[in-house]
């Protein structure tokens, strides 16, 4: 597992088949996961021990060189090559800028007392400081933590394959929650579904944006202490929000966006959200049914929807029988825009505004700016085409349904 890099740093590193992950472990979890028997004290940084992202462990004693290549990580040293309070301040100031996560001294030799300086300036940056006494072996604290960030990765790696699961039933749920259970999630918890998609991603640049989605989760979660489990599905990603409420879910989603690095993410986000409150025997029914709601979603100015959210395409969601929906579709604007098509008028445009305007003959007119005798006989027309009065309360619900249905599967 460890690798020398000819500057007296050995580097401990986790990855799953060769690639490195990032994992969402805060630094206070990974040293409570320590044995007790190291006595590892938290000297100073105490605001900086909620921050997560750790993926890395270094033993590092020629710091005087060190050029902090990989951020998020938790550096142990002894003092071996420099112990001074100058060359100590140093080095945290060069781990601090690295955007390492933590420091721990081996307290006793080499640096018989951790200096006021080092302590002053952890505190003011929230690096967290810790001191471990000099009868520990540092190579097996090392190992432990190695042993933890690897734990964590497997976790981060099996927990997405088991929502995947559920979600598609390809095994037993009960199973499926007897897992989770590993990772220290509950099958009384809340399952929200979410589809994720950028317009304009196509096949060939939809790994990279997923990596920016990804890190984009990685950092709200992180931002609001909160869990969301991510994998990718047919070009779109799918989150599911772990016990999170609606404002909980629209204040992650806002903190993605923040976050979402832009580097490979050029289209609009569009994301829709499932039924919030069900279980996870729900998941899979819950998820199915927002799968067609994306195309309303990406109508959306904002770009999000939640399916409560959804009014009459709840219902919609909901039938199976496709055949049945293609068929009202067929009836009303299936016909109108056949007609429009092969005769250039515009009869579909004339009975969506005439729905969208709830009816005014009047508001339609001063829409095409034409007379509101033109608006009644293109609905005389659209009657003698489809055989449906769109101007009776029964006519209207029909067209209404066929416009609904044409967005909700972009017929």
């Amino acid at each position: 597992m460890g690798t020398n890099d000819g500057d007296g740093r050995q580097k401990l590193a986790v990855t799953i088949s060769g690639e490195m992950r990032k994992v969402a472990l805060s630094v206070e979890s990974v040293v409570r996961q320590l044995s007790p028997l190291y006595r590892i004290r938290l000297v100073a940084g105490r605001e900086g021990v909620d921050r997560t992202g750790i993926y890395w462990v270094s033993l590092v004693e020629d710091y005087g060189t060190e050029k902090f290549k990989h951020i998020n990580e938790i550096v142990i040293t002894a003092g071996l090559k420099n112990s001074t309070t100058e060359q100590l301040l140093t080095f945290a100031q060069n781990l601090h800028r690295a955007e390492g996560r933590a420091l721990m001294i081996n307290v006793g030799k080499y640096i018989e007392t951790i200096p006021q300086e080092l302590i002053a300036y952890c505190n003011e940056v929230a690096l967290p400081l810790y001191a471990i006494p000099w009868d520990v072996l540092m190579s097996d604290v090392v190992k432990d933590i190695s042993h933890i960030l690897m734990y964590d990765e497997v976790k981060n790696a099996s927990v997405p394959e088991i929502m995947q699961n559920v979600i598609f039933q390809t095994k037993s749920v009960e199973s499926q929650i007897n897992k989770l259970s590993l990772y220290g999630y509950s099958g009384d918890s809340q399952f929200c579904p979410a589809l994720l998609k950028i317009d304009g991603c196509s096949r060939d640049e939809f790994d990279l944006t997923f990596k920016s989605i990804r890190l984009g989760c990685e950092k709200a979660a992180e931002n609001l202490m909160s869990r969301c489990i991510v994998f990718p599905y047919n070009e779109m990603a799918v989150l599911v929000f772990v016990d999170m409420n609606r404002e909980g879910i629209q204040r992650f989603i806002q903190q993605f966006l923040a976050n979402l690095t832009m580097k490979y993410v050029k289209g609009k986000v569009c994301v829709c959200i499932g039924h919030v409150g069900d279980g996870i025997y729900r998941l899979s029914v819950n998820f199915k049914r927002i799968l067609p709601l994306m195309n309303v979603a990406e109508r959306a100015p904002s770009g999000v929807l939640f399916y409560d959210d959804a009014g009459v395409f709840q219902i919609l969601a909901e039938v199976s029988d496709m055949k049945l929906l293609r068929s009202m579709y067929s009836r009303t604007f299936g016909i109108l825009s056949r007609y429009d098509g092969e005769n250039g008028t515009e009869l579909s445009n004339y009975m969506e505004s005439y729905l969208r305007l709830d009816g005014n003959v009047q508001a339609v007119a001063g829409q095409f700016f034409v007379h509101r005798n033109t608006v009644n006989n293109q609905l005389k027309k659209i009657r003698d085409l489809t055989g449906i009065n769109p101007m009776s309360l029964e006519g209207k619900l029909q067209f209404m349904l066929g416009m609904k249905i044409g967005e909700l599967y972009s017929f």
